[in-house]
């Protein structure tokens, strides 16, 4: 477990945006029973991501996940959950996109969501779900039909 950990730290430091690069000899690295936590530039959670099994490639900026658990926090100092995404295959770009075409299930304090493709960019506040969308409101909507 810590020589995955060693391979896979510097690649997920950058996908953080971490100054470390990626090491040039391999094409992509691998693990198991991964965990991601990004920081506000504050220094407070911005989102927790883990996974069964993740691949990194592109020096970082992309990896593939399999059984996908993100977290999304509002960014303060409270630590307050904004939503869960929960998906079966998840590919994270950057440190603020992760999209899938496998199926995803939201969870928020006002609603629960499912869809088959979505796309979730943490910087312009943007969930799209494409395909057998189904969203459950868990309050009360007034006058929706005006």
């Amino acid at each position: 477990m810590i020589r995955a950990a060693a391979l896979l730290l510097p690649p997920l430091l950058a996908l953080a945006g971490g100054a470390l690069e990626t090491p040039k000899a391999r094409e992509s690295t691998q693990a198991s029973e991964t965990t991601l936590p990004i920081f506000t530039d504050e220094g407070f959670r911005s989102m927790y991501i883990r996974g069964s099994a993740v691949e990194i490639a592109d020096t970082g900026q992309r990896a593939q996940m399999k059984d996908m658990h993100l977290t999304a926090y509002v960014g303060d100092a409270a630590g307050t959950v904004q939503g869960i995404l929960i998906a079966p295959e998840a590919t994270l770009i950057g440190k603020d996109h992760v999209e899938g075409d496998k199926s995803v299930r939201i969870l928020r304090d006002d609603l629960d969501a499912t869809a088959m493709k979505w796309s979730y960019d943490k910087k312009e506040q943007l969930i799209t779900l494409i395909g057998n969308v189904k969203v459950t409101f868990k309050a009360e909507l007034r006058e929706i039909l005006k």
